[in-house]
């Protein structure tokens, strides 16, 4: 099955934060009127701290965390400045993007696109039958479709709807990327898709012929556009990932894509207060040693601007 994409784009809560009045960053996620909030910028490692201290099962502390993300994703919270909301599936379209690839949980892109850019769900009816996953996210995907325009939406850290699928620790995030590992070299199953093999990444690759089985794929055979996203190094499936696209082209596997990295003022640090001066070269350190891996990596980076001029900014930097 060759399957062969032109763009992809990657988005993740930065893109909720443009777009919808009330977003909740992290931070406000995970604190606790009670205890406050825990000095550790390693979100994943942070959500095993604080389970390990509540008397919540997975599932349970889970839904207190999603509950803070149902209700502001929907039309009425999207900011009366944001530009281009009512023209992002027709940019979509003009820029060659079928995919979304998003570590974002909610429906705040279903929405957009359904609510305001005349797009309809198209599948899956039934998400725990149609997807065959019940907590990783290798094909957890929704069509979207307008005429004969597609959209695919691949949740990467799982959906709101499926509370076991929301990757939130440290355990998930290690259980995923096992399932990667698996799936690169070939060995990933699914009763799902019992019929169909999954041929190792180094062999799609230097055939030129490729799967639309998993968002994986999309990494070796479309040109991915990640933004909105802060690339923090816990984000360990895609640093792996990316890692791994280098090691096989550095041993001579050919890969033609290019992977693009588009940052803004909040990831440079340049958006804190000036009387937050330690902030401010924490951050900008740490915004450094982020740029220079990325670009070890084979990674292109380029800035675009967030806000209202989020959307139309972040086609600016997507080839035609």
């Amino acid at each position: 099955m060759n399957k062969q994409f032109k763009n992809t784009l990657m988005l993740g809560n930065g893109f909720n934060l443009s777009i919808f009045s009330n977003a909740p960053d992290w931070k406000s996620l995970y604190y606790d009127k009670n205890v406050g909030l825990i000095d550790n910028h390693n979100y994943t490692l942070l959500y095993e701290m604080n389970l390990v201290q509540k008397q919540n099962s997975d599932n349970q502390y889970k839904r207190i965390m999603v509950d803070k993300l149902r209700s502001y994703t929907g039309l009425d919270n999207i900011r009366k400045k944001a530009l281009n909301i009512d023209s992002f599936g027709k940019l979509l379209q003009k820029h060659g993007i079928q995919n979304i690839i998003t570590t974002n949980y909610d429906k705040g892109i279903e929405n957009i696109l359904c609510g305001r850019n005349g797009y309809k769900e198209a599948w899956p009816p039934n998400i725990e039958k149609s997807y065959g996953e019940k907590i990783y996210s290798i094909r957890r995907n929704i069509m979207l479709k307008r005429g004969n325009s597609e959209i695919r939406i691949w949740k990467i850290h799982g959906d709101i709807d499926n509370i076991a699928s929301v990757s939130l620790g440290f355990d998930q995030y290690c259980g995923a990327l096992a399932k990667i590992d698996s799936y690169l070299k070939g060995k990933y199953n699914s009763s799902t898709y019992a019929t169909e093999s999954v041929k190792p990444m180094r062999d799609k690759c230097e055939a030129d012929d490729y799967s639309d089985m998993s968002w994986i794929d999309l990494f070796f055979n479309s040109n991915v556009y990640i933004a909105c996203f802060g690339m923090d190094f816990s984000e360990t499936d895609i640093w792996w990932l990316i890692n791994k696209r280098i090691r096989f082209i550095k041993q001579g596997i050919p890969i033609k894509n290019k992977i693009v990295y588009l940052y803004n003022e909040y990831d440079t640090g340049e958006s804190c207060m000036k009387k937050c001066i330690k902030a401010n070269k924490e951050k900008k350190k740490a915004f450094e040693e982020k740029m220079n891996t990325l670009k070890a990596f084979g990674v292109e980076c380029k800035r675009m601007e967030s806000g209202e001029r989020c959307i139309p900014s972040l086609f600016e930097h997507i080839d035609l």
